[in-house]
């Protein structure tokens, strides 16, 4: 998103005052990550989580990319102004507050790592 008009600043802003939404980008802070990930770490439905990642890059807060048969999401690295505020906005949300995602997602992990039946799963 280039234009950086009011009505555009608002979307933005729209786009992040939904705490899954928030929750969503907390987990892609460190790595991209597959939707079957973030939907085992969310405990939403697939078709929840797919949504708010639409709005999520619908406003440029992140960037998809495919491979395989799995859609891999991470935080847009190309807009500084995104990428500021995101940033901003995300060191102060508390760990504490992700704990149960996180513990999800570790388990998650855990489980593809162990299951892997060569290739056939996602791999995180």
């Amino acid at each position: 998103m280039n234009s950086h008009s009011i009505q555009a600043i608002a979307e933005l802003f729209k786009a992040i005052s939904d705490t899954n939404r928030l929750k969503l980008l907390k987990l892609l802070q460190q790595k991209e990550r597959c939707v079957c990930a973030l939907t085992k770490a969310m405990d939403m439905r697939q078709s929840h989580v797919s949504f708010h990642l639409g709005v999520l890059k619908k406003a440029g807060f992140i960037t998809s990319r495919k491979c395989g048969k799995w859609q891999y999401y991470s935080l847009n690295q190309n807009d500084i102004f995104l990428r500021f505020l995101i940033l901003s906005a995300l060191e102060r949300i508390p760990e504490e507050e992700m704990a149960e995602e996180f513990q999800r997602l570790n388990e998650f992990i855990i489980q593809q790592d162990q299951t892997n039946n060569g290739g056939k799963r996602c791999p995180v």
